[in-house]
Formats: C-alpha cells, sequence, structure tokens
C-alpha cells in the first residue's frame, strides 16, 4: 500500500510540464529502449477537460488558434493501437479505423463509454494534431474515430501507427 502511493505521488509530481504531451508521459509509453524516431511519431489520443478545476494532469494547448484544456494521461498510444487505417466519414474527411489491442479495447470502450459523442484531441510527436469525436458505438473489433483528416494525412497517421507498433512489439 506504501508502494502504491509513493508511486502515485512520484508520477503527480513528475506531471508538471506544460507540453501537451510532457516528457515524463513520452518516457512511460515510450521508453528509452525504443528508437528516438518511434518516440518522436508516438500516436496519442486525449479527453479534453471540461471541468475548470485546476491539476497536475492537464494541461492547455493550442488547437486551431485558441486555448484547449486535455488530460495529458492519453486514452490510447502506440502501445495500444495494433493496427490502423484511413476511412472517409464525409465527403473529403478521413477518420481512422483501428484495431486494438486487449488493453487499448478495455481503455478505449471505458473512454468511449464516459465521453459519448464529445471531442478528443490526438497529438503526433506531442503536438496536437486533430480534433476527433468519442464514437457512440463502441464494440469491436475496429474501432472508428471521426476526426477531420485529409487523405494523405489519415494515410500517413495509419503508416505511422502500424510502423510504431511493429517496431514497440519486437523490442
Amino acid at each position: 500500500m506504501k508502494l502504491k502511493l509513493l508511486l502515485i505521488i512520484l508520477l503527480v509530481n513528475g506531471l508538471t510540464s506544460c507540453s501537451m504531451v510532457s516528457a515524463n508521459i513520452l518516457r512511460m509509453f515510450a521508453p528509452a529502449r525504443i528508437p528516438a524516431e518511434v518516440r518522436q511519431s508516438t500516436i496519442t489520443l486525449h479527453s479534453l477537460d471540461n471541468t475548470k478545476f485546476k491539476s497536475r494532469l492537464v494541461t492547455n494547448v493550442s488547437a486551431n488558434n485558441r486555448q484547449v484544456i486535455i488530460n495529458k494521461i492519453p486514452v490510447l498510444s502506440n502501445r495500444d493501437i495494433a493496427h490502423c487505417e484511413p476511412f472517409e466519414y464525409k465527403k473529403g474527411q478521413y477518420g481512422l479505423k483501428f484495431r486494438l489491442t486487449t488493453k487499448g479495447k478495455m481503455q478505449w470502450q471505458q473512454s468511449c463509454a464516459e465521453f459519448r459523442g464529445m471531442k478528443g484531441a490526438m497529438a503526433l510527436g506531442g503536438q496536437f494534431k486533430c480534433f476527433f469525436l468519442f464514437s457512440e458505438d463502441f464494440r469491436g473489433p475496429y474501432y472508428k474515430i471521426a476526426a477531420s483528416l485529409s487523405k494523405k494525412e489519415a494515410e500517413e497517421i495509419s503508416h505511422t501507427v502500424i510502423h510504431n507498433y511493429e517496431v514497440i512489439k519486437n523490442s
């Protein structure tokens, strides 16, 4: 019990950066043994924070020329996404279709139930990429997120996700 409390305190104290995804968070999800190219292109999905409470677990990000508050700890990261491919959900706008690991499925289902229909933020290498909507249909095996990406952007992110997952799995 004391060890768990100590770990929680250390985690909270380590989350003090104002960047979208602090170096501490990236190290948790992309440790040093993983090549730098993967750490720099880590895909993370975050929920927005609408509580207006001050916390070290949230941060401001610049998104479309306005400040948005997001949770620092991602809902999903490259460790949870086994496969990704683009899909067109509106004319000219693409989202991403994921196949998740077992842990990723549980996290995504819980997040979708909690944030159903709400916006989230996707980060690529710790930088804001786009907003997405948490799905109302969160049954597998594939999970879709509606994000206003171009076909090229969606394909690039899909390739990055697949590449990163293979490197992480083999390291």
